[in-house]
């Protein structure tokens, strides 16, 4: 089977993100799988070292994962591209599916929606919100009528996009394949021993952030947060992974409250989030809009408890004691509470803990399950 696929990222410059990693988890697992890929993303790095024999990597553009303007040369290599050999064509956003719908009427088409890419306009740019969504909508409900199928990674976006599109009667179309994790690669680690190594040794309590640095995040939240934490728990620190637009007016926020405990990285490596991960007691995401986040269940996948606003299908995921705590607002004690509640339990039962952790992701979230359901998918499309 030859898959034509597309999505704003490099595989041999793997930048932190959920969808980023998902797509690449996903592509990796097919590949051995014996599917033939065509990637059409972008070049952030000079040397490509991402091979495999069944692999071929199309750069719509270099130096820039910038969306808007992937979608621009996305549609113009499209348009110029001289093949006609594929059996299917996979997207994972709406928007970047538009050219190849015009290009290949009559190839089988998939789309996934990692969440609903309105939410971050109506965080971002709310006087423009009104505007953007009836144009957007008018785009993406064509796009929805011309492929065959949409994954969605939970029912939350499922929900969602039936909601918004009732005429579509949608329910056939959609299909939820859960986003999965790499179980061999996040897993728990010697944590006293990774300690040591980070130089983190020095802190008791370890709270953590993973992600996008970015206004959907709602990083003043947990910065908030865990000024409260710290009120009790004297010798911890929150360490914030990542980058994104917003790392300066954190960086600024954070000292103006007077902390000095946290600690910024910038962007890792997976190897290095991994080892980061496994020295914390918990992992904190206060996201304003999230889908079905990934680094919850990389978290988990470490045995790491999560301490989560109520977003997206984080509620359908933590659904034991041990593997966390979801708040219903946001407001900072709310959120402190359930930090300072969960770090109590780490503290009281942390093999139990982490065992049940680990036992839920790979129950739920293994990505060689998820890439035969994908598989399965496309072998049900190009054979009717």
């Amino acid at each position: 089977m030859k898959l034509l696929t597309a999505y704003n990222y490099d595989p041999s410059n793997m930048r932190a993100g959920g969808g980023i990693t998902y797509v690449h988890n996903l592509l990796t697992h097919m590949l051995d799988e014996g599917i033939e890929i065509t990637l059409m993303g972008v070049k952030l790095s000079e040397e490509q070292s991402f091979e495999h024999e069944n692999f071929e990597f199309i750069p719509v553009q270099e130096g820039t994962d910038k969306f808007w303007k992937f979608l621009l040369n996305l549609r113009k290599t499209v348009i110029n591209l001289d093949r006609s050999d594929f059996d299917l064509v996979h997207t994972h956003n709406p928007l970047a599916m538009h050219p190849f719908i015009k290009k290949y009427p009559n190839t089988p088409k998939v789309v996934t929606l990692h969440g609903m890419p309105l939410d971050w306009v109506k965080v971002n740019y709310k006087s423009a919100y009104s505007p953007v969504s009836l144009v957007y909508k008018k785009i993406e409900k064509n796009i929805i009528e011309n492929v065959d199928k949409i994954t969605t990674a939970g029912p939350y976006t499922r929900m969602r996009l039936t909601k918004r599109y009732p005429e579509l009667n949608l329910n056939d179309k959609i299909v939820s394949i859960p986003s999965g994790v790499d179980l061999n690669k996040f897993k728990p680690l010697n944590k006293e021993k990774l300690k040591k190594e980070l130089n983190l040794d020095k802190y008791g309590e370890i709270i953590i952030f993973v992600g996008r640095l970015a206004e959907i995040k709602n990083l003043n939240l947990l910065i908030k947060s865990y000024l409260l934490f710290k009120n009790k728990f004297k010798n911890s620190t929150l360490i914030i992974v990542g980058r994104g637009e917003k790392v300066d007016e954190i960086k600024k926020f954070t000292k103006k409250l007077g902390l000095d405990s946290v600690v910024f990285t910038g962007s890792l490596e997976s190897d290095m989030v991994v080892k980061y991960m496994n020295c914390a007691d918990l992992l904190a995401l206060t996201s304003i809009f999230e889908a079905s986040p990934t680094v919850v269940k990389e978290a988990l996948s470490c045995g790491v408890p999560i301490v989560s606003t109520n977003v997206g299908d984080v509620k359908h995921i933590i659904t034991d004691p041990y593997l966390g705590e979801v708040v219903n607002s946001h407001n900072e004690k709310d959120f402190s509470d359930a930090l300072i509640k969960m770090e109590n339990l780490v503290k009281e039962s942390p093999d139990e803990v982490r065992a049940t952790c680990r036992k839920v992701a790979c129950e739920k979230f293994s990505f060689e399950n998820i890439a035969s359901e994908f598989i399965s998918l496309y072998k049900d499309l190009c054979t009717k």
